[in-house]
Parts: structure tokens; sequence; C-alpha cells
């Protein structure tokens, strides 16, 4: 299989526009050696190529960097973790994964109006390298906030520190 042809299952992250949804931005349960040990943030394709190729399951999420130790039935960090390849999904880091959604949390449980968003993925390699077992590609993150959100909170900050100067 052409794993450069997002259009196929198994093959690379389709680019596009997903959706986190509303009501169930996070999913948990499944392998924990694919996965691992945190909840894996859900998205739905809504434009681009992920949403022509018909793909779904595509989430963000961390694993393979735990080993089952049989003898203690403990999952155990393993030293010097890389980001193993997935059939589609965005892999990060497992501490990366744990403080994403604890950050989640605290926003929802600090702000009634907070809602998920959308996620954008982007092809801005300019150079494709050589296989390897350690390649992997950088990603930058943009969140655009509306301008609404964006008074909200320098309100929200305004508020916090003059209330805290009194």
């Amino acid at each position: 299989m052409n794993v450069r042809d997002r259009t196929k299952t198994g093959a690379y992250t389709p680019l596009g526009v997903y959706d986190i949804p509303d009501d169930n931005a996070w999913l948990t349960g499944g392998s924990r050696a694919s996965y691992g040990p945190n909840a894996r943030l859900n998205m739905e394709g809504v434009s681009g190529e992920i949403d022509k190729s018909g793909r779904s399951s595509i989430r963000i999420h961390g694993g393979r960097q735990e080993k089952f130790n049989s003898k203690t039935k403990k999952w155990e960090p393993v030293n010097n973790p890389t980001l193993k390849k997935t059939y589609g999904c965005l892999r990060a880091y497992d501490t990366n994964m744990s403080v994403f959604k604890q950050i989640t949390d605290n926003l929802d449980a600090n702000d009634t109006q907070e809602v998920p968003g959308q996620v954008t993925v982007n092809d801005d390699l300019e150079q494709v390298n050589e296989s390897s077992v350690n390649n992997y590609v950088e990603i930058n993150v943009t969140y655009q906030v509306s301008e609404d959100e964006l008074q909200y909170w320098q309100n929200f900050v305004n508020n916090l520190f003059n209330n805290n100067n009194k």
C-alpha cells in the first residue's frame, strides 16, 4: 500500500478540517499499548481529504511508549520514547496527552460557554526525507479564537487582576 495516499485506510493522516464533537470530545478504553494510558481526542471529518476519502476514526492519542511488565502486572514507561507510526491518527507523547486533557478539562470546568472546536490538518512539509526508525515530523498548531471569545478572555483576565489588586 502507498502510505502517502491519504485517501486509503491505514495511510497517512488525511488533510482537512475535523470537528471535535461537543458531547463526546474524549474517548477512553481500547488498547493501552496502541493508545497509551490517556484518553484520545475524538475528531470527525468535516471537509477536505478526510471528508472526500470516507475515512473515519482519526484521533489524536499517545501510545507505544510503555511496556507491560508481566512480573509486576504493571505498565512501565520506556526510556527515551519515540513517536511510532499510526494508521492515520496523530500520535503525541503520553505526557503531552495527559496535560492536554487536563487543560481542556479545566477549561470545561471553569467556563460554561467553553465548547470543543475544530482541528485543521495541513500539509506544509517542504522536503521528504528517507524513512528511518526515528523519523518524525514536527507540527505547528495554531489556535484561532473569534473576536468575541478573545474579548471575553481579555475581560476575564482584566477582572481577575483588578479584583486581586483591591
